[in-house]
């Protein structure tokens, strides 16, 4: 799994458990972060930081580790060029 994998991983599990408690990203507003913000973490396209993620778990009332509940898959290997 790359980072961007990774990232996106992470957006997705942070859409299902919102999706699932049936709350729309406008729900998320008291973050102190932009609606726009918020819709790039959930796609993928923003690497979050630590105290954001632990926000986004308090607004949707859940443990943080619930954003993490996904299958890493086979690490790629990492090619070496000779230079």
């Amino acid at each position: 799994m790359t980072e961007k994998q990774f990232i996106r991983a992470v957006g997705r599990e942070i859409r299902k458990i919102r999706e699932r408690k049936d709350l729309s990203q406008e729900a998320t507003s008291g973050l102190e972060m932009s609606n726009r913000n918020y819709q790039r973490l959930e796609a993928g396209d923003a690497n979050a930081r630590l105290t954001t993620l632990l926000k986004i778990a308090q607004a949707l009332d859940v443990h943080p580790k619930e954003f993490f509940n996904f299958e890493l898959g086979k690490p790629e290997k990492v090619v070496k060029r000779k230079v």
